[in-house]
């Protein structure tokens, strides 16, 4: 059987295990709301629907008119859900998570033989995509990485994405006809997702088979040919550093995403430059902002890929549990913080901030686990005060900065340890690569910013 075949006009291609239809439908709904005042009596409806697929633009005013048009599309290629091989056709939206929280319920009324929920979810109401029978609902917001208006402008499409044309304080109902700019304004939206995607497959080589699923997938799959290209990291080093199931839960539980660094005691006031603002309310101690600046690492998270040699590095070795019959202490475990990375389980029973002046506790509530507390004092899901009982799963760096902003009552119920060393130079290479092409950028924009104001 060929590879490529057509069906109605339409291009197919065998890839994955399925048949994708090359030709990807695009989508987008309007909608309009009551305006009360009482979020209890807020009411929003979908206005119109608009869908473009094989150049001809279509508009619905009503969900079950659009369901009865992909039962139509889905008999016309024949694309049956109960085949061997399943034909799939990808339709784009690019703001999936709000639209199919409007379209979901007739979405549902598609035939589909399979009862499991097929798609990405990364959070509540946080759709990568979704598939119900033959059709995949794709987000292309999370492909571009950027607004519709943003993503048609940069690059550079015939119909930019039409700001301003539509009025969305006005109460506008299904069987209300639409004005001519709000027409234009609902048309241009699906123009600019399909030329936008066109062109962004053009640059990479990309068919709807390749294509990655967000913006991100792009640097993985860089990373991937470069592993995959390496010899020393196919034979030996992706074999020797996996992690065993019980050490990944204590990566997931450990993980905390990125520091905010602030002052818990000014907040909810404008900090202008030469005033004067009292670091803690009724201390006394006040201090004058000269100026305000910002000071950070260049580029951080890429030097210390590229140069530390404290990657925890091989498989996870399992050093210690509460069943051994001595305690184990974070002074142990801080002592050899050069050679070893080590995660561990502990039980925390009380807390407590060495200095009540510290402007940012580390400590946070939301990663406390198996909670059982009598008491507690926290400042914006910052721990100031604990007691009682609770289970926290941390890494050396979390419990260098725990050890040294808090008194802490604790007992390590097991811990893992991993030795330190560099990453392998497939990936390093990777973040060099993107680094100086993040630095030349900038690099640009500062010169043109000069030479022409």
């Amino acid at each position: 059987m060929s590879k490529t075949f057509y069906h109605a006009g339409v291009k197919f291609t065998f890839a994955k295990g399925m048949i994708y239809c090359l030709e990807p439908m695009f989508l987008d709904i309007e909608t309009s709301n009551n305006h009360a005042e009482d979020p209890k009596d807020l009411r929003t409806w979908i206005v119109s629907i608009q869908v473009l697929f094989k150049d001809k633009y279509y508009l619905f005013r009503y969900p079950e008119e659009f369901i009865s048009f992909l039962e139509s599309i889905r008999k016309k290629l024949g694309l049956k859900p109960s085949e061997k091989f399943k034909k799939r056709l990808i339709i784009y939206v690019h703001n999936l998570s709000y639209d199919i929280s409007y379209l979901l319920p007739y979405i549902n009324m598609l035939p589909d033989d399979n009862e499991k929920f097929q798609g990405i979810i990364e959070d509540t109401n946080k759709f990568l995509s979704y598939v119900r029978g033959c059709f995949e609902f794709r987000c292309s917001y999370r492909l571009s990485g950027m607004s519709l208006e943003n993503w048609s402008k940069e690059m550079n499409v015939e119909h930019v994405k039409q700001v301003g044309l539509y009025n969305y304080d006005k109460v506008i109902y299904p069987d209300q006809e639409l004005s001519q700019e709000e027409q234009i304004y609902d048309k241009f939206d699906v123009l600019s997702m399909k030329e936008c995607l066109s062109k962004q497959m053009s640059y990479y080589g990309d068919d709807l088979t390749s294509i990655p699923l967000t913006k991100t997938g792009y640097i993985r799959r860089t990373l991937r040919r470069s592993c995959r290209n390496d010899k020393y990291y196919r034979k030996h080093y992706f074999w020797d550093n996996r992690l065993n199931a019980r050490c990944y839960e204590y990566c997931l539980k450990s993980f905390a995403g990125g520091y905010t660094h602030n002052n818990r005691f000014w907040r909810d006031i404008l900090i202008e430059s030469g005033k004067t603002y009292e670091y803690i309310p009724f201390s006394g101690i006040y201090i004058k902002v000269d100026s305000i600046k910002h000071r950070d690492f260049k580029s951080h998270y890429p030097t210390q890929q590229t140069c530390s040699d404290r990657f925890p590095i091989g498989r996870p070795q399992d050093i210690f549990d509460e069943s051994l019959g001595y305690d184990l202490s974070m002074e142990d475990i801080l002592s050899e913080s050069q050679s070893f990375t080590y995660f561990i389980k502990i039980k925390i029973t009380k807390a407590r901030l060495r200095d009540m002046n510290i402007s940012m506790p580390f400590m946070q509530r939301s990663k406390c686990y198996q909670t059982s507390i009598e008491k507690e004092r926290c400042d914006n899901g910052r721990i100031i005060l604990i007691e009682g009982e609770v289970t926290m799963y941390l890494d050396s760096i979390t419990l260098a900065i725990l050890h040294d902003q808090y008194e802490i009552e604790y007992k390590i119920i097991d811990a893992y340890r991993f030795k330190n060393g560099r990453l392998p130079d497939c990936l390093i290479s990777v973040v060099d690569k993107y680094f100086k092409g993040k630095s030349d950028k900038k690099a640009l924009v500062h010169e043109l910013t000069e030479a022409f104001g």
